[in-house]
This record gives structure tokens, sequence and C-alpha cells, in this order.
């Protein structure tokens, strides 16, 4: 998945959610019926689990380098 469009209808916790190869064509739409669209807790699932990772490769560097 390339890219992804999102935008909010005039209806409250609705979402219309369209996804774009990397052509830019639309691939896939949904309307999504929620607070929060599912895709914005993936990102952010994502982002938590990369930076966990960062800060375990930062400790590791820490301990392998002499001071």
């Amino acid at each position: 998945m390339d890219n992804v469009g999102l935008k909010i209808p005039p209806y409250r916790n609705t979402w219309w959610v369209e996804y774009l190869n990397i052509e830019g064509k639309s691939i896939f739409k949904s309307i999504e019926i929620a607070s929060i669209p599912s895709l914005i807790g993936t990102a952010r699932e994502g982002i938590e689990r990369v930076l966990s990772k960062i800060e375990k490769l930062m400790e590791k560097l820490d301990h392998e380098i002499p001071t």
C-alpha cells in the first residue's frame, strides 16, 4: 500500500478511505464507521514498534561503545 486518502464526510464518525497504488490509481475504497479510522490506529502501532526497536538499538550501542 503506497498511498491512502482519508476524507471526512459530513456525517459524524464516518470516514471515506481510499487506497491508491504506486501510479496513484484507486485500488480500494471503503467507508468506516468509527470515532477514529483503523488506519490511524495501525499507523500509531507501527510507529510505536519502530521507536521501541530504535531505543533497544541505542541501548545496545551505548553498551558496546567504549567511553
